[in-house]
């Protein structure tokens, strides 16, 4: 197996600014999700239930679709970071950087 160098202070940064933007992506992704779903079902200005039945179940697939996306990204934002953890060692902890 080839030797790797990893160095955790880079890997630390892009956990960082994975962390630091989580929650604004989370957030734009949610209401994207509320704005799409407003738009196409009754209340909203292009309900075609009646017309395009494809419509809903398109709807329904991109909901669940945008879900699971924000989803695996916490879950890989939170796999990021204990890697990191994991690569930085007892002996430097989260609070303190190489």
């Amino acid at each position: 197996m080839a030797d790797i160098e990893v160095a955790p202070g880079t890997v630390r940064h892009a956990v960082d600014v994975v962390n630091d933007h989580q929650d604004t992506i989370v957030d734009e992704l949610e209401r994207l999700l509320s704005a799409v779903t407003a738009l196409l079902t009754h209340e909203g200005g292009l309900w075609l239930q009646q017309s395009s039945p494809v419509t809903g179940i398109e709807l329904q697939a991109f909901s669940r679709d945008l879900q699971q996306t924000i989803t695996i990204f916490r879950c890989f934002a939170e796999s990021f970071t204990s890697t990191v953890t994991d690569l930085e060692g007892p002996e430097n902890p989260p609070g303190e950087r190489p």
